[in-house]
């Protein structure tokens, strides 16, 4: 192949790097090939698993994402490129090679690994134009627990084998016409909010990628329920499974409101659903004590019910 064809090639590749790090669209633009076959195909923990066609329908996400101060753009200006490998004929290229960074991983990196890129190229008039991206994040993963996966109106559309028998167990769900419910009203009208939330999630050019608890508070002395919405690159899943995600939460909640280890320890057992009397045994504190520092949790979150509190403890920072 000549050297020449090589080196055009690799220079379109790092102008698409430079326009999305930059922010620059028209830059963008004139990297890629506007056709309707043209395609961004993208798997990673951060945007989830994701595939958009068509320049003229992607056309204005990118411009609107390129035109935001939205992180993921930032911070790939010292990856290395590896493993390159570049094949050319008379009209189309492909090319791929993996990225890392030797310094702090950038936003839009969920781990250190290096990123697996692809990228097909065709020549029209005389100049190289990327008609496919391709991105993979190792660090990707499926879900670890019983989840259902659901269209924007609430249908259940796919299951794996756990869900099966955690649906069926779960008697404050119900399914009605193919439509997944919680029985309490209030829970019910978060879950569909949480679906929405998770929907528009999906909607922009790179799609955004979290988790949203749904709780169904059932009185002191009782563990609260906590189940989680997830929006991953377009897909909706509900979680009927912890999987620590609720420890997980509870710790950044922490850190974010500022509160103590005890602080922490009595927040853990009114979630659990424990009273005050329970959780001073399991700490070795008087009752008294248990009460004031559940009166400071309050105070630093901002409620003063223990069904609010739960709520707002697993929905600030909600991790994937």
């Amino acid at each position: 192949m000549a050297t020449s064809e090589v080196d055009a090639i690799l220079a379109v590749i790092e102008m698409e790097r430079k326009a999305f790090s930059s922010h620059d669209f028209d830059s963008y633009a004139e990297a890629h090939h506007h056709a309707p076959y043209v395609s961004w195909w993208n798997a990673s923990p951060i945007a989830g698993n994701w595939v958009r066609t068509g320049w003229d329908e992607t056309a204005p996400l990118a411009r609107q994402w390129l035109s935001s101060t939205q992180p993921e753009t930032r911070g790939g200006e010292n990856g290395i490129i590896e493993n390159l490998v570049v094949r050319v004929s008379d009209s189309i290229a492909w090319v791929s090679f993996t990225r890392r960074y030797p310094g702090p991983v950038p936003a839009h990196r969920a781990g250190p690994n290096p990123a697996h890129q692809l990228r097909i190229l065709e020549k029209h008039d005389g100049k190289w134009k990327i008609v496919l991206d391709g991105f993979l994040d190792p660090s990707t993963g499926a879900p670890r627990t019983s989840v259902l996966r659901l269209d924007p109106t609430g249908s259940i559309v796919w299951k794996n084998a756990a869900a099966d028998a955690a649906l069926a167990a779960d008697d404050d769900l119900i399914v009605r016409n193919g439509r997944l419910h919680i029985r309490n009203s209030e829970a019910d009208r978060s879950l569909y909010d949480g679906i929405r939330w998770a929907d528009d999630l999906g909607k922009q050019f790179i799609p955004r990628r979290g988790s949203l608890p749904i709780v169904l508070h059932t009185g002191e002395g009782r563990p609260a329920k906590v189940w989680w919405v997830i929006g991953d690159g377009g897909t909706i899943l509900f979680s009927l499974g912890d999987d620590g995600r609720t420890d997980r939460q509870l710790d950044v909640a922490a850190i974010i409101f500022g509160l103590s280890t005890a602080q922490k320890a009595i927040a853990g057992h009114v979630i659990a659903g424990r009273s005050l009397e329970q959780a001073a045994a399991l700490m070795g504190i008087k009752e008294s004590s248990s009460r004031t520092h559940l009166d400071r949790v309050y105070e630093k979150t901002g409620v003063r019910t223990q069904g609010a509190l739960i709520r707002v403890l697993l929905s600030v920072a909600a991790p994937v």
